[in-house]
């Protein structure tokens, strides 16, 4: 049998961890286990009798969830884990390397923890009131110390991650990896602009919307769909429709991962106008960028983070 690894996220039903989970049916050297607070049995790629969610257990209530936000770890997963022999905890994100970080020491195993963007760039100066963002904060130090290795999802964060004084020789920087088509499905003949990405600051959907005025007050038109939701969307829309866009753009709402090559065929090409929010939170490297570059699709992006 191979070696177990805990695959470990909070929440495995959240549309935005295709990411996190879309390797784990590839894996071969590795018997993949999912542990969190939550998620849909067998809907990654593992089977159900190899998740492990926390919410499933015995004592599982608000005040275990707030507890779980600060580290702790139910002892029937905790058993679980054991009997499943696991000899290593991947954790994604930072948030949670923290909160997996003692469950590492009690099954005395190492601990690798993959850092995708915002839990590197708001450090150290953001300050929080949500649980489990106010326990990463205090503990990054410990994690720091004790997580035998950070991998970083492009080369601005491992860099970002030595400015926060983690030592190098314990960081490897891990592009996503994405799953090539048979053959490109760009169309030189589409007129699509596509953008990709939750309704957020950091996302720079708003200059995408001024860019498309420009361009419409030149007398050129291009459709734009941009696919995701996200707490902006009104304010986007209502964006849109002063700067007289309701026939050229549409907000498609949340696409899931099966939808997206139908997109990426009829696009002409992918914008990504990020930017830096006010309170810090900075891209790490879109992975929408190498699925729409694995496609042919030309790319337009902004200077920032890991995207040049």
């Amino acid at each position: 049998m191979n070696p177990s690894v805990a695959y470990f996220r909070g929440d495995f039903s959240r549309p935005s961890e295709r990411f996190v989970t879309a390797p784990l049916p590839y894996l071969n050297a590795w018997r993949p286990i999912l542990v969190g607070w939550r998620g849909t049995p067998g809907a990654h790629g593992v089977p159900s009798e190899r998740c492990v969610f926390y919410q499933d257990l015995p004592r599982s209530g608000p005040l275990y969830k707030l507890l779980w936000r600060l580290g702790y770890h139910p002892p029937a997963g905790v058993a679980r884990l054991r009997r499943e022999r696991v000899c290593l905890c991947h954790a994604h994100f930072g948030e949670d390397g923290a909160i997996a970080l003692p469950l590492a020491q009690r099954l005395g195993i190492p601990l690798v923890v993959s850092f995708y963007g915002q839990e590197v760039t708001r450090l150290p100066t953001w300050r929080t009131g949500k649980p489990a963002w106010l326990h990463y904060w205090l503990t990054f130090g410990r994690l720091r110390e004790q997580a035998v290795l950070a991998l970083a999802y492009c080369r601005f964060l491992a860099d970002r991650l030595v400015t926060l004084g983690w030592p190098a020789e314990r960081i490897r920087v891990h592009y996503p990896g994405v799953a090539f088509p048979e053959a490109p499905l760009w169309h030189r003949r589409s007129r699509l602009v596509l953008a990709i990405g939750r309704l957020v600051e950091k996302k720079g959907f708003d200059t995408l919307l001024e860019a498309t005025a420009v361009l419409a007050n030149q007398g050129l038109e291009p459709r734009v769909a941009i696919l995701g939701d996200g707490p902006l969307r009104k304010h986007l829309q209502a964006l849109a429709v002063r700067r007289g866009l309701s026939r050229v753009v549409t907000f498609c709402g949340w696409v899931s991962p099966a939808e997206l090559p139908a997109w990426y065929e009829r696009a002409a090409l992918l914008v990504a106008p990020s930017k830096r929010s006010g309170d810090g939170d900075m891209e790490g490297l879109p992975t929408v960028l190498v699925e729409a570059a694995a496609n042919g699709i030309p790319l337009i992006g902004t200077s920032h983070a890991g995207i040049p």
